[in-house]
């Protein structure tokens, strides 16, 4: 697809420049953490957004903007591309922030009353980004770790498995929570702003089960 993701750049180098600033000022990633206590009963709603561009370490903030690099800039030049700059544009940013937003959903349910329960991290709306990559381009060969091949569709049905696995367990400081409702987001968002994403969807699997 022609053209520059000009909103995926912006929001990968916003997420860096101010992540990268949170490393060495505590104080200021501590303002911009997601903390659910906070957000009941001082009402600082703005936390369920400036969580996300703030991460824990470099690893973290990596893993995340790759999601972001690979997944992103497709679905945007999509976006625009069927729905035209300003209202695609919109509906990317929409997506983004929304899934990121409600992937905090549970965790503000779960940890209202728990001043000490903070998070971090752009995971559910990377999460939101990758799973509407899936429902555009569910045969897309995606290459997990860069070595092993599978079409985004699988992808898609692992990740699920998965999360829905470690969430169980409930044995690390992962927010698996957020990973599939961020997701999840991502899925019913395509499924609202294209009527035809699921027939298309299954056609597209239907008849190139396991891509090349």
């Amino acid at each position: 697809m022609g053209g520059t993701p000009i909103l995926t750049y912006a929001l990968l180098a916003a997420t860096v420049l101010i992540s990268q600033r949170g490393f060495k000022d505590q104080a200021m990633q501590w303002r911009f953490m997601f903390n659910a206590h906070q957000v009941k009963e001082d009402k600082e709603y703005y936390r369920l957004l400036s969580h996300g561009f703030i991460h824990s370490g470099w690893p973290h903030l990596i893993m995340n903007m790759i999601g972001v690099y690979f997944f992103g800039r497709i679905l945007e030049m999509a976006l625009i591309q069927s729905k035209g700059f300003a209202l695609g544009g919109s509906l990317y940013l929409l997506l983004y922030f929304g899934a990121m937003v409600v992937g905090s959903l549970p965790a503000l349910y779960k940890h209202h009353d728990n001043p000490g329960y903070n998070a971090l991290g752009a995971s559910g709306a990377v999460y939101g980004v990758v799973m509407a990559f899936v429902m555009l381009f569910p045969v897309e060969k995606i290459y997990l770790y860069a070595v092993i091949g599978m079409p985004a569709y699988a992808m898609g049905a692992l990740f699920f498995v998965v999360e829905n696995y470690s969430a169980k367990k409930n044995n690390t400081n992962i927010g698996h929570d957020a990973h599939i409702t961020g997701a999840l987001f991502g899925v019913l968002f395509i499924i609202l702003i294209y009527p035809g994403s699921v027939q298309n969807f299954f056609t597209q699997i239907m008849n190139n089960p396991w891509p090349d």
